[in-house]
């Protein structure tokens, strides 16, 4: 892997239209703290204005700039925490997952918890701590390149006991063995919150670098796993998904390795047309039956495609 540190503006970033696969990103939280350098807070900073709704315009303005650099088929990940202001919480995270989806026509896929296990103490007497934060998954278009089979989960119940939830050998309501057509061998897909424990940010001493707020090395280890591709293919630039084989078309020019720019983006390496996605998704949702296999199974979980000798797997 090789890394590339800019320095930049984040509202003008030197990177081309369209060059980014995916964008791991945890803007400064809004009045909590000023970031400095040799002493010196930095004028102008993200989370230093005088009103939330000022915070949120710029969030959505460099927001805008990272779909400029993005591409059709990349994802957008933001870590944003909220703030209290007279004894309620302000929905930061809320008010920005709403413009980013109305005003720049971004698609959110997913809202994903930050369960802390280790989180700060808090002294109220009268409500629940806080110990969770927001991710939200953000694309361009409804299909995008993604390799979840990479950050599976262990089944807590042993395959081939259907029936056996996780919680002490109880019965579960669906079934979860082999048979059941949700078992995946490779594990189950993530939930949508993920218990990770912060840590404090580790780098040489000759780099200067003080960071407070720091994300756990987890959190990019998971999201760069599941939504970057690997390799990419030199020739159409479609990404290669794990297990996946080279093809007829283009069997021996698979470029390996991941290429990072800065230390919240993801530099020039190229995944392809919306049409290569398409493609890539027919092979991986879709099985060509023989024809006297094509009787659909009353427990199946597929479905015919009307005048094709295809099923495609029920979403």
């Amino acid at each position: 892997m090789t890394l590339t540190i800019l320095r930049a503006n984040a509202l003008a970033l030197p990177l081309a239209d369209e060059s980014v696969d995916l964008v791991v990103t945890s803007p400064p939280y809004w009045s909590l703290r000023a970031y400095q350098d040799n002493g010196e807070a930095y004028e102008g900073q993200i989370g230093s204005e005088s009103t939330a709704a000022e915070f949120i315009d710029n969030l959505i303005a460099v927001t805008r700039e990272l779909v400029r650099v993005l591409k059709p088929s990349g994802s957008i990940f933001v870590n944003l925490g909220d703030k209290m202001a007279d004894k309620s919480l302000m929905l930061l995270p809320e008010r920005y997952r709403i413009r980013a989806v109305d005003e720049l026509g971004l698609i959110a896929r997913a809202v994903i918890v930050w369960s802390k296990p280790n989180g700060l103490p808090e002294s109220v007497t009268d409500r629940v701590r806080r110990s969770h934060e927001d991710w939200v998954h953000l694309t361009k278009q409804p299909r995008y390149y993604s390799a979840v089979d990479e950050i599976r989960e262990a089944h807590r119940s042993e395959p081939g006991r259907e029936g056996v939830g996780a919680l002490g050998g109880q019965k579960s309501l669906r079934p979860v063995g082999p048979n059941s057509g949700a078992y995946n061998p490779l594990g189950k897909l993530p939930g949508s919150v993920w218990t990770v424990a912060t840590e404090p940010l580790q780098v040489p001493d000759h780099l200067g670098i003080d960071h407070f707020a720091a994300f756990p090395t987890e959190w990019p280890r998971r999201i760069i796993t599941g939504w970057s591709p690997r390799e990419v293919c030199t020739a159409c630039g479609e990404g290669r998904r794990p297990g996946e084989r080279g093809g007829a078309r283009h069997p021996a020019r698979w470029a390996s390795g991941r290429h990072a720019t800065g230390p919240n983006g993801r530099g020039p390496s190229s995944l392809g047309t919306p049409a290569n996605l398409r493609r890539a998704h027919h092979h991986r949702l879709r099985l060509r039956l023989p024809r006297h296999e094509r009787t659909r199974h009353p427990r199946s979980r597929a479905r015919p495609i009307r005048g094709h000798g295809h099923y495609r797997a029920r979403r």
